[in-house]
């Protein structure tokens, strides 16, 4: 009975957590460059069951195992997808769109961070920037673009002002993105293992962004059933605690 009441707990933490993930979304739909996230859950509290024969003809019980059984579920992590989103043209010249796999490098307080979000803009010490103010990394640091000359940035980064080369953009890749790189906000990912390397697959849209990968009637969807689930986990536990309460009430004073 109080296993019961642990399971449906558990089941309505990890719809609160599973509609979390999906606000978070939502909220990014609009957002170039970002990536969704999704919740792996996996089973927890696991118990082995038996079953117990009573002892016969002067012989101890034997117990045999039957198989496992889970208190409930719990969210094991948070991953990104890093599926390809659709460039969507803006003209702006500072803006860039990624196609393939690979990051743009970013300066930020916490150390260099990788985006797809190629937003940028000239900031007024002439360095090239993103929506946060964060400086974009070429192959030699910060992107200063002196005057105000056409720029143009090429497919492989490369980035020229009235034809004269500037810097190339410092396009990198990761091995394995979901088990090196953690989110920390803003559509940045931070390296927590492993290093990067030079990306080889990827290329540049100027005058494109990223749309980002969110579609709105699968999450809306998805909400609706982590939403249906989370009741009848919270009708499931108002049943386990009557029953309860009956028994405590009730049968005790037979």
């Amino acid at each position: 009975m109080i296993r019961g009441i642990y399971t449906a707990a558990s089941a309505m933490m990890v719809q609160m957590g599973q509609q979390d993930v999906i606000g978070n979304n939502l909220a990014n739909l609009n957002t170039a460059g970002f990536k969704k996230d999704h919740a792996a859950f996996r089973a927890r509290l696991d118990k082995a069951m038996y079953r117990v024969a009573s002892p016969q003809n002067g012989q101890s019980a034997t117990m045999t195992q039957l198989g496992m059984i889970s208190a409930g579920a719990t969210i094991d992590q948070i991953s990104s997808s890093y599926s390809q989103g659709e460039l969507r043209q803006t003209d702006n010249p500072l803006d860039l769109g990624l196609k393939g796999q690979g990051f743009l490098a970013v300066k930020t307080e916490q150390g260099v961070a990788y985006t797809r979000n190629g937003a940028c803009k000239i900031d007024e010490q002439s360095r090239l920037v993103n929506g946060s103010g964060h400086a974009i990394l070429g192959q030699g640091g910060e992107i200063y673009l002196p005057g105000k000359g056409k720029v143009q940035i090429g497919e492989d980064g490369a980035i020229t002002v009235d034809g004269t080369l500037v810097d190339h953009l410092r396009l990198v890749n990761v091995n394995d993105p979901l088990g090196q790189l953690q989110k920390r906000g803003d559509s940045y990912y931070y390296l927590v293992s492993g290093s990067e390397e030079a990306a080889t697959e990827l290329s540049v849209q100027q005058g494109f962004l990223e749309s980002s990968t969110v579609n709105p009637i699968q999450e809306m969807v998805s909400m609706i059933t982590a939403m249906r689930t989370y009741e009848g986990s919270q009708r499931a536990l108002s049943s386990q605690d009557e029953v309860l309460g009956r028994a405590v009430n009730d049968i005790a004073r037979l």
